[in-house]
């Protein structure tokens, strides 16, 4: 996994000044066509993936992968690896190529399609620090635009004490949950009625997505060098997420001062200015320069970290009120004879009254909210 920060090719970052005499308009071309990086060497068993993009037009923000180009990783030791191009953009190590080893200094080197020459300096990979445990918190959060306060899990980490007096982390999260659609399908209406033989074939997905937020955390002003209840993300009852089955994949990653620098400044300005890919901080630049043009922004970093993960389940908590949207079945089965052709075949279901009734097609199938029939081999 790659931290989420740098996992997307980047927008650029408009901002306009204006008063009442003149507005001042800055120089956005600078910012367009920037090589933006995306890759981790951690102490784990490779393979390791670098993403190469280039930044797009300010009105018309997309991805826009860089094929072509060298791509080599190096240590300190004279270990060397070319990446292979597996797909445009991602250059990939193979499988019993160049390995993390905590302590060894590794860097990357980049040669474009244009000639460019990019590389990143030596960083050292720190040993990583574990984690000790991730739990939750009931909480409650007020708000005005509801009729009720939102209600949810805060959930927090614990780490294992580091070696050192000063250790730097960022988190990565991947959720992954149990839903189930809210009626099950037991006919099909095509101007008369078909049974459906497993009515529970499509009431029950899961769906697995990387988490919007990342987190840094440091120890350097602490007592000891240990996280105790640092908060990581929330998930509230107004949808799905937590309604049968929500399981946590955390990344924690043990990184240096001036990565954590730079993650930690690209978390603060998603905190103050909502999503990163709404506006591209094209003053973040990272760790990978342009060795005839130093000046050239170069975005992303490719990092360098010690790793653990920790994976907890937790099954729906009972002390909350869930609030997510319920479908509701129309039980007038004779406005079915209205319904054109075009909108068949239309589900229907038996609500506990033993009355037949028919509603919108996400109702009956959990995939069209974006789910997978296929249970996770991870999964308890």
């Amino acid at each position: 996994m790659f931290p989420y920060p740098v996992k997307k090719c980047f927008l650029l970052f408009l901002i306009v000044l204006s008063s009442c005499i003149d507005e001042y308009w800055p120089e956005i071309d600078r910012y367009e066509n920037l090589l933006v990086v995306d890759g981790i060497l951690t102490d784990k068993p490779g393979p390791y993936t670098i993403r190469l993009s280039t930044t797009s037009k300010i009105h018309s923000p997309q991805y826009n992968p860089l094929p072509g180009c060298s791509v080599i990783l190096l240590d300190n030791t004279g270990n060397a690896e070319q990446l292979t191009e597996t797909e445009p953009g991602t250059y990939s190590t193979s499988v019993n190529g160049i390995q993390g080893v905590a302590g060894r200094q590794y860097k990357i080197q980049i040669v474009t399609p244009a000639g460019k020459n990019y590389s990143s300096p030596f960083e050292q990979l720190p040993a990583p620090v574990g984690i000790d445990s991730i739990y939750t918190e009931v909480i409650y959060h007020e708000t005005a635009d509801l009729d009720h306060d939102i209600a949810g899990l805060q959930f927090y980490v614990d780490t294992h004490r580091s070696e050192h007096d000063s250790s730097y982390f960022l988190w990565q999260l991947e959720e992954t949950y149990e839903f189930h659609s809210d009626f099950y399908l037991n006919y099909l209406w095509y101007g008369y009625f078909v049974p459906f033989n497993n009515p529970d074939t499509f009431y029950t997905c899961w769906k697995t997505k990387n988490v919007d937020e990342f987190f840094t955390a440091s120890t350097l002003d602490l007592t000891e060098p240990v996280l105790k209840k640092f908060p990581l993300h929330y998930v509230d009852t107004e949808t799905r997420r937590l309604q049968v089955t929500y399981s946590l994949l955390a990344d924690q990653f043990t990184i240096g001062a001036e990565a954590y620098s730079y993650y930690d400044q690209v978390r603060y300005l998603m905190v103050s200015e909502g999503s990163l890919y709404e506006k591209q901080p094209y003053q973040m630049t990272g760790n990978v320069k342009n060795q005839d043009d130093p000046d050239e922004p170069v975005l992303g970093y490719f990092l360098v970290a010690g790793m653990d993960e920790k994976r907890i389940f937790l099954q729906r908590p009972a002390e909350l009120p869930f609030y997510y949207p319920v479908c509701e079945l129309i039980v007038d089965m004779r406005s079915l004879s209205a319904m054109p052709w075009g909108y068949w075949p239309i589900y229907i279901s038996i609500d506990r009254y033993n009355q037949l009734g028919y509603a919108a097609d996400p109702c009956f199938d959990c995939t069209a909210n974006g789910g997978i029939l296929e249970k996770p081999e991870f999964w308890k």
